[in-house]
């Protein structure tokens, strides 16, 4: 029999965020990609089901010397930042949406991120504070857990973050299987990856610690 052709429209065009850019270093915490003014609507009929609540509260704590030297007209611009800031373990994952919620989706979804994050790959420049962005893909998962269609729907920001969130869903293929109560032949996911400006959410939170003392 052929295959039953989707009702969910992966060319949705999406809003365009540029005109409310995401600014997480003016909120008081880490906060959800709502709260940063991106929000990924219901289209077609996909519901979301998970909206990162905050970031990690572990971010860029530690304090190094700067691996790089920066000019003196550098220096006056913008303060000392750690070598590397990879004590930063927020979710990245801000929002997923999926194309059905009858069936027990939460362990699935974990796996999901779980398998993205081994092979997410981000570029040097993300630590450093040089890049951000954000990154909408949609996915087609067959029952056996394959990938059998994705698409990038949008993206904000530096390429690189694009190419590496697009590389690390594709790479992780296939995923976890379907259970064999799940009610359709195909579970399609729309999902938003953020990666917040690290340099802003570093300062911010060294502003913060001295407030505090």
């Amino acid at each position: 029999s052929e295959r039953e052709i989707s009702s969910i429209n992966p060319n949705t065009i999406l809003p365009d965020y540029t005109k409310d850019p995401a600014k997480p270093q003016q909120a008081p915490e880490p906060q959800s990609a709502e709260d940063l003014g991106i929000k990924l609507d219901d289209h077609s009929g996909m519901v979301p089901v998970y909206q990162n609540k905050a970031f990690s509260k572990n971010l860029l704590t530690k304090q190094e010397d700067a691996r790089k030297k920066q000019t003196d007209a550098e220096a006056s611009e913008a303060p000392q930042l750690p070598a590397s800031l990879k004590e930063f373990r927020g979710d990245l994952i801000g929002e997923i949406a999926l194309s059905t919620t009858a069936w027990p989706w939460a362990p699935w979804v974990l796996d999901l991120k779980q398998r993205f994050y081994r092979l997410l790959v981000v570029p040097t420049a993300y630590w450093e504070g040089l890049i951000d962005g954000h990154t909408d893909v949609w996915l087609k998962v067959d029952r056996k857990g394959n990938l059998v269609e994705h698409k990038l729907l949008r993206y904000d920001g530096h390429e690189t973050l694009m190419e590496s969130t697009v590389h690390a869903f594709t790479a992780s293929a296939p995923y976890k299987a379907l259970p064999a109560d799940f009610p359709d032949e195909y579970l399609e996911l729309r999902v938003r990856v953020i990666y917040p400006n690290i340099k802003e959410l570093y300062l911010k939170m060294q502003r913060e610690q001295s407030a505090r003392q």
